[in-house]
């Protein structure tokens, strides 16, 4: 397109060998063509296909995104024995996951099933960090150390989680490689 637009370009230009008022608007036109079609290239990064199915989708995720990360500079100004920062995020997480679970966004079925587990994985992070902010310490000792077993499983259960999350679906992509080719839709 570009040296199609050069010679048009060329042609008009020798045809208007002197300076005209036609030419005066012809060169004022091609400029903010050129503008456009430049903006066009460089923001043409934005409406390509990158599989979701909302195009609200990656605004919503680029808010959530922030919010979650702007916590950290709001603890800051917070105490820093306060669950303020960590109840934000868990209000945050809610809202993301219950948008994940009614809208399915993300076309690919497996990628979708892995969004929705990482956004749990996510509230129960939450959770567990929540649960640190807790003082036990003037409690008696047979709560202190229930308290103790119930962290112990939070931790253990995230990478559990994520072990049989990876396992189901890669058990899934095999059965679909196996799968004969003449059942194929």
């Amino acid at each position: 397109m570009g040296t199609r637009r050069k010679s048009i370009s060329e042609a008009v230009s020798s045809a208007l060998s002197h300076d005209t008022a036609e030419q005066k608007i012809y060169k004022m036109l091609s400029s903010e063509l050129d503008a456009a079609l430049q903006t066009e290239q460089t923001a043409s990064f934005l409406l390509l296909f990158d599989g979701t199915a909302f195009w609200w989708w990656e605004l919503f995720e680029t808010a959530r995104k922030l919010l979650m990360m702007s916590l950290i500079l709001i603890s800051i100004n917070v105490e820093s024995d306060s669950p303020v920062q960590v109840i934000a995020g868990l209000t945050i997480q809610l809202i993301s996951i219950k948008l994940y679970e009614s809208h399915d966004a993300i076309i690919d079925p497996l990628d979708n099933v892995l969004a929705h587990a990482s956004q749990w994985l996510t509230l129960i992070i939450l959770i567990f960090c929540l649960m640190l902010k807790v003082d036990v310490s003037q409690e008696a000792e047979a709560d202190q150390e229930n308290y103790g077993v119930i962290m112990i499983m939070c931790m253990f259960t995230l990478p559990t989680i994520i072990l049989f999350t990876l396992l189901k679906e890669l058990r899934l992509i095999w059965q679909l490689e196996k799968r004969p080719k003449d059942l194929e839709i």
